[in-house]
């Protein structure tokens, strides 16, 4: 590139990006040509994100309603009732829905007695890219730090007000498994 000092190093990770066109004529650089605000650089392709980062998205489901379609119809993974041993007046009830999506993504919603969870699976995003969806899909941790823990290979985050709701990402392969999660 003869335009070497254009080189987009650093940006805010809300920023969106204009793709002008792919400069990748060996294979090996991967840099795209870029447009942010009305500069125009260039940046290393897997530097920016797959899917926009949500921006007042309230859920799960309103990401995926923007970013994908569903696949087919809810599937239930698992529905029994299981009798609490210690005392039997109480069933605690499980169920567990997935949806799939284009780009094989999977939302995944579990409901008991005492909580409930649900996971977006998205795949070939980086943990980073988890954080954000998972910080800006809910209100509860919209006032989250990301820069605090955008290194980190697994994040556990406790609301901050100390209730029993967490939000988890993590990374097993090529998938990324972002999931909110509730106790009484």
């Amino acid at each position: 590139m003869e335009e070497s000092n254009n080189i987009i190093r650093e940006i805010d990770p809300r920023t969106k990006i204009e793709i002008i066109k792919n400069l990748d004529s060996n294979n090996n650089a991967n840099w795209l040509s870029v447009k942010i605000d009305h500069q125009i650089g260039f940046i290393k392709k897997k530097s920016i994100t797959k899917f926009s980062i949500p921006n007042k998205c309230s859920s799960f489901q309103n990401f995926l309603d923007e970013n994908l379609k569903k696949i087919g119809e809810p599937k239930i993974l698992d529905s029994r009732r299981v009798s609490n041993k210690n005392n039997l007046e109480y069933d605690n009830f499980l169920e567990r829905n997935s949806q799939s999506y284009t780009e094989n993504a999977e939302y995944v919603k579990e409901d008991y007695y005492e909580g409930g969870s649900e996971t977006l699976i998205l795949e070939n995003i980086s943990i980073s890219e988890g954080l954000l969806i998972g910080i800006n899909c809910n209100e509860l941790y919209s006032e989250i730090d990301f820069s605090f823990y955008k290194d980190s290979e697994k994040i556990d985050i406790q609301h901050p007000s100390g209730a029993f709701l967490w939000l988890s990402v993590k990374k097993v392969g090529k998938k990324t498994y972002i999931k909110y999660s509730s106790t009484s």
